[in-house]
């Protein structure tokens, strides 16, 4: 026989019985029983997954209303942060990683950094003193949390919790997000207001809950977690896993399982190591940490975990750039070195970019003529200037139009003609890029006038072979 479809009035009755459960003293283990036990008096038959929302249904309910914004200025308030750029207070924040990269050790010492006084930790800085801190780390055994808690100066001499934290939840002795571990995590938000929950992790702390990693509801639990601990001004980092396939990715579609739990976060902080081009090289240890969420800019860092914690080596992009532009470098053919020792020791005496010309002339370029003899200079100089060694300016006078190659980083002065303002045109190239099958490619260049120059909007340099 086919199953009764339940009436609207049916359910309001569980409604109304599921919000009293939650504001009586039943206890939170026992609520699913007598809820269902309701449902069966009326010959209903509901799944336990959908009694269960109605009971996080309930309890969203108890904690009230909230009124829409009408006719008072909305805050432009700058985003606030507990730990500069990585996690926002009073918020959902994700920390997502493939296991073994470093995700608990990572919080731990942070925490702990914290603790002891240091203004901030991997270069961003803490905001006010270190919150009192609750770990649900249902996913490792004690004697793992202690030895990591140690090395984070997280332990007391004795072996016990040291402040900040103030409970420790382990796989012997777990917490799950049902409706009894909510409850008793929001009992300790009461008890320390501002706390920070850590969630280690949170497939760990969901698996009793019979969801699917991969269904929508999976996020249910932390959205009725971060509504229990909101009246406390609590803070949520959940440490969850990322899939192998989007670990490299954006960080908001790295998550594993359903795309609604980073969706709900307002922040998320993603690990994933170094890609290696060669398999026969030597491990890179190093770890891309990069961000996303609502709290402004992401960030993108490389850091390190070496024996004695933690290393930030600087902004990841630049530091992979910096080390892209060594390789380049040594590969460069002797013509090409010398072309970029040449340019550079220009700049580097007076600041003053070089020309075609000026290097036809320094390394003794030979051709059919002068002007065959700076088509060989200009080509080298473009071919610097693509590999991202050199950056090209176009200068335009009223003679006609020069380019002029200063070394990378540095901002050559402004160069006029003495009756009429040249414009300046800078030209950024796209580093080359080799891809899998060998072929080497380059994006299209951008080409803008530089600020500090005359001239203003876009314009299009010329290719390497155009006459000085």
């Amino acid at each position: 026989m086919a199953e009764r479809i339940p009436t609207e009035e049916e359910i309001q009755s569980l409604q109304f019985k599921a919000e009293e459960l939650i504001r009586g003293d039943i206890p939170a283990a026992h609520r699913l029983i007598y809820l269902r036990e309701a449902a069966e008096d009326t010959d209903l038959t509901i799944r336990d997954s959908e009694l269960k929302r109605l009971l996080v249904e309930a309890r969203r309910s108890t904690l009230g209303t909230f009124e829409a914004i009408t006719d008072r200025p909305l805050s432009l308030a700058p985003t606030p942060w507990l730990w500069e750029g990585l996690v926002m207070p009073e918020a959902f924040n994700l920390l997502l990683a493939l296991p073994k990269v470093g995700k608990t050790s990572l919080v731990l010492e942070a925490i702990g950094s914290w603790a002891h006084g240091a203004p901030g930790f991997l270069g961003q800085r803490f905001h006010g003193p270190c919150p009192p801190v609750l770990l649900v780390g249902t996913d490792q055994p004690e004697n793992d949390w202690a030895r990591m808690l140690k090395s984070a100066r997280l332990l007391q001499p004795d072996g016990r919790l040291a402040a900040p934290i103030v409970g420790l939840f382990t796989a012997g002795n777990p917490l799950y997000l049902d409706e009894e571990g909510i409850e008793r995590i929001a009992a300790s938000a009461e008890e320390h207001p501002g706390l920070l929950v850590v969630v280690d992790s949170y497939h760990a702390c969901c698996r009793t809950l019979g969801v699917s990693e991969n269904d929508a509801e999976m996020a249910d639990p932390v959205l009725a977690l971060l509504e229990a601990i909101a009246p406390h001004r609590g803070t949520l980092l959940v440490v969850h896993h990322a899939n192998k396939a989007g670990s490299t990715g954006s960080a908001a579609v790295a998550s594993r399982g359903t795309s609604a739990l980073p969706a709900a976060a307002s922040q998320i902080i993603q690990l994933h190591r170094m890609a290696q081009d060669n398999p026969a090289a030597a491990p890179d240890k190093r770890i891309v940490l990069k961000t996303e969420g609502r709290g402004g800019a992401p960030l993108e860092l490389l850091i390190e975990r070496r024996d004695e914690g933690w290393h930030l080596h600087g902004d990841a992009g630049e530091v992979m750039e910096a080390q892209r532009l060594l390789e380049v470098e040594a590969k460069l053919q002797d013509r090409q070195a010398h072309a970029l020792e040449a340019v550079r020791d220009q700049y580097e005496q007076d600041q003053q970019p070089m020309d075609a010309a000026t290097l036809a002339k320094r390394l003794g370029i030979k051709g059919k003529g002068a002007r065959d003899a700076e088509r060989k200079a200009r080509s080298t100089l473009d071919q610097l200037t693509r590999h991202g060694l050199l950056v090209v300016e176009i200068q335009t006078t009223p003679t006609g139009r020069r380019k002029l190659y200063r070394p990378r980083g540095g901002v050559s002065p402004s160069v006029s003609h003495p009756s009429q303002p040249s414009q300046t045109v800078m030209v950024e190239y796209t580093p080359l890029i080799t891809t899998g099958d060998g072929r080497v490619e380059r994006v299209e260049s951008d080409v803008r006038t530089h600020p500090s120059m005359g001239g203003s909007g876009w314009d299009v340099a010329g290719d390497g072979d155009d006459p000085a």
